[in-house]
């Protein structure tokens, strides 16, 4: 029978964040991004948890994944956008698409979002699970 070993969620918590600030992520990015993946693990769907960690830092280095990027608009509506993500990490484009999408739900009453060019999908169950947990 394999060996298992049990961390706490803080321990993780500090190591992933600390692991993204190291690699170039501001506090509050690495923040976000942490959630996000330990927030899959605790539901069950490891493939989009902290494991990608090893991946992300491959695509980093491979330049795939740029940390400094940030998600801009390039079309808007007042109900749509869409998003450019710049190679950025999935999670922090989807959160900024969120918060135009209720920004501009909140005045129009529908907000549509696409997001383009981004380099990792984020499940986006997880992401409106997360969502709800900051709401």
């Amino acid at each position: 029978m394999a060996n298992t070993i049990n961390f706490s969620y803080e321990k993780l918590k500090n190591f992933c964040e600390a692991a993204f600030s190291k690699i170039g992520f501001t506090k509050e990015e690495s923040a976000t991004i942490t959630d996000v993946l330990l927030l899959s693990d605790l539901y069950g769907i490891e493939s989009h948890g902290m494991q990608r960690l090893v991946r992300y830092h491959k695509g980093i280095e491979k330049g795939l994944i740029k940390p400094e990027a940030k998600p801009e608009v390039v079309f808007e509506t007042p109900v749509s956008a869409v998003i450019e993500g710049n190679d950025g990490m999935g999670q922090l484009n989807s959160v900024f698409a969120m918060k135009k999408a209720i920004e501009k739900a909140k005045t129009s009453g529908i907000g549509i979002v696409n997001v383009e060019i981004q380099t990792i999908l984020v499940l986006q169950d997880i992401m409106q699970k997360w969502l709800v947990t900051k709401a």
